[in-house]
């Protein structure tokens, strides 16, 4: 009799488990798919995290507007100003380990940087990290060298830069920039004497396990670009 009860109960279980991721993905496919049409997006992936474990990975659409090739849980995207998440987490734990300082000056730590406006000096490390420095929104480099001279020789091309305002007077959406990232990302390679991408692979990808993931762009267009 308790072996009857156990198959009976066992053909109800199963269904039910079944039914409920079944449920969970059509509620995921229609968040994301609203979304992207409502964005216009092309292709993403998606992943949940739980309880520190992965949960839930689904790849949507295409690698680019003209290509075919489906999107995956693996298929690599250019990180973009997301490089701005592990720029700051590699900034504080050059805080914790008592090389840097939030509050001292950007000059203290590299004494050769300038730029033509001379209100640079009291730019700040928070400053840069905060968006709140008075640097520009953006600067552009002409025909940069390869990755490990790239932050180097666009740091020390900003000469003739002049600061929107003074460091510290202003806070918005509007003084965003990605210049005081740029900076930020060198500053890391002075006081580690070890470039930007090879640090965030060590102290970072390497220790969340992130081994799809790069900073080398040569690596990123070798293995990517056959897939687009």
């Amino acid at each position: 009799m308790l072996k009857e009860i156990l198959i009976i109960l066992t053909s109800f279980t199963l269904p039910t488990i079944t039914w409920a991721q079944h449920s969970f993905d059509k509620i995921i496919d229609s968040i994301v798919i609203s979304k992207m049409t409502e964005y216009k997006i092309k292709g993403l992936s998606l992943s949940i995290v739980k309880d520190g474990k992965t949960f839930y990975t689904k790849g949507y659409g295409f690698t680019s507007v003209d290509s075919k090739n489906i999107v995956t849980p693996e298929t690599r995207f250019v990180t973009a100003s997301i490089t701005k998440l592990f720029t700051a987490t590699a900034i504080m734990q050059l805080v914790e380990q008592g090389k840097l300082d939030l509050n001292k000056k950007l000059i203290e730590y590299i004494p050769d940087f300038k730029l033509k406006d001379n209100r640079f000096k009291d730019i700040t490390l928070l400053h840069l990290r905060t968006h709140s420095s008075g640097l520009p929104w953006d600067n552009e480099l002409i025909k940069a060298s390869s990755d490990s001279m790239a932050l180097k020789e666009f740091i020390f091309s900003l000469y003739d830069t002049k600061l929107k305002f003074r460091p510290g007077e202003k806070f918005s959406g509007e003084t965003y920039s990605n210049t005081g990232f740029d900076i930020l990302g060198y500053l890391i390679e002075h006081i580690t004497s070890m470039p930007f991408q090879e640090y965030v692979k060590r102290n970072i990808l390497d220790k969340a396990e992130m081994s799809n993931s790069t900073f080398y762009f040569k690596i990123y267009l070798k293995q990517n670009l056959r897939h687009l």
